[in-house]
């Protein structure tokens, strides 16, 4: 059998045999809102998004009559109220510079970093309103650019005491609202703080 015959059921068997799913992954692009650290810059949010697997990204679909650039100018991306129980597992080949990252009330149920370790560009991070149960030391091992974090009422149980210590430029830590710790941080100081109550409460 010719190669290019078999190449699709190698792809699909490797999808099915690691509960990997294919999909398309519409998106609303718009360059006229400002963020929180990033200012002014183009954003995808994520629209009619519903997947209980971890999915693999074949396609972005978006309006080019709005948005005449490239992918690659896209420097954050909004997940707000969808369905997306875990992070998909190619999002980086489409949005490589990546600055920002919200994730809201779209029933995330981990965060790794894996997940998040080809985005060396970010600058914020808001994980809120989802459940996630624990957060392992090494989330950010690959972020060292991060200035802003949130992990706002997500429920979680766990958290790695030495989360936040690799992110020297970090200035705002809010991870309010959570099964161990329910703490807001401005400025080192604050921080310092928040590492310790991490310690203290989150570890087991």
């Amino acid at each position: 059998m010719k190669l290019q015959f078999i190449l699709p059921y190698i792809f699909f068997w490797i999808l099915s045999h690691y509960n990997l799913k294919a999909s398309i992954l519409n998106c609303e692009i718009s360059c006229e809102t400002e963020y929180q650290v990033i200012g002014k810059i183009c954003r995808c949010k994520i629209i009619g998004f519903d997947s209980a697997s971890r999915e693999t990204i074949t396609e972005i679909a978006f309006n080019q009559q709005h948005f005449s650039g490239n992918l690659t100018d896209i420097k954050l991306l909004l997940i707000d109220e969808q369905v997306m129980k875990f992070f998909p597992s190619n999002l980086y080949e489409f949005f490589p510079n990546l600055q920002g990252l919200i994730i809201d009330s779209s029933q995330l149920s981990s965060i790794s970093k894996n997940d998040l370790r080809n985005f060396p560009n970010l600058r914020m991070i808001f994980i809120g309103n989802n459940k996630i149960d624990e957060l392992h030391d090494d989330l950010f091992e690959k972020n060292l650019s991060l200035e802003w974090i949130t992990f706002l009422n997500n429920f979680t149980k766990k958290i790695g005491s030495e989360i936040l210590n690799s992110l020297s430029k970090l200035e705002f830590a809010n991870f309010m609202r959570n099964s161990c710790v329910s703490y807001k941080a401005i400025g080192n100081a604050e921080i310092e703080k928040l590492k310790v109550f991490i310690k203290r409460d989150c570890t087991v």
